[in-house]
C-alpha cells in the first residue's frame, strides 16, 4: 500500500513543480537567479534510502522519463540521470536510516550530481560555452 502513496506523492509533486511553482518563480520579480525545485528527485532519494535500492531505482528512471517527456527534447537524459544516481545512492544501510542529517546531505549530494551532469550534457550537445 505504501507503494502507491510514494507513487502518488511523487506524481503530486511533479505536477506541482511544473504549474503551482511558476507562480513563486523568481523571475517575475526581478531576480537574476533561476530556483527548479527538485522536489521528486528528493523523495526518490528519500525511498531509496528508507524502502531499497530497487524502489528508488525503479521511481528514478520512471519519473525521469516523465522529466524527458515533459521537459526536454532529447529522451533519456532525465531518465538516466536519476535512475543512476538514485541506484548509487539509494544506501540502505541502517546508519543512514538512522540519522536523518546524513540522509538529507546524501539527498543534497544527489541533486548536485544530477545538476552537473545535466549541465554538462546539455553544454556538450548544444556547444554551449558559459562565458
Amino acid at each position: 500500500m505504501i507503494r502507491y502513496y510514494i507513487f502518488l506523492l511523487l506524481f503530486f509533486l511533479f505536477i506541482i513543480e511544473g504549474t503551482v511553482f511558476q507562480i513563486f518563480a523568481p523571475d517575475q520579480y526581478g531576480v537574476e537567479y533561476l530556483f527548479v525545485p527538485r522536489w521528486v528527485f528528493l523523495v526518490i532519494i528519500f525511498a531509496g534510502i528508507f524502502r531499497g535500492r530497487g524502489v528508488g531505482t525503479f521511481y528514478g528512471i520512471i519519473f525521469g522519463v516523465m522529466y524527458d517527456v515533459v521537459y526536454t527534447s532529447v529522451l533519456g537524459i532525465y531518465a538516466f540521470g536519476m535512475g543512476l544516481i538514485a541506484y548509487l545512492l539509494s544506501i540502505s544501510i541502517s546508519f543512514f536510516q538512522k540519522h536523518l542529517t546524513v540522509a538529507v546531505l546524501t539527498s543534497l549530494l544527489a541533486i548536485t550530481i544530477l545538476i552537473i551532469m545535466l549541465w554538462n550534457d546539455v553544454r556538450s550537445r548544444f556547444n554551449f560555452h558559459a562565458t
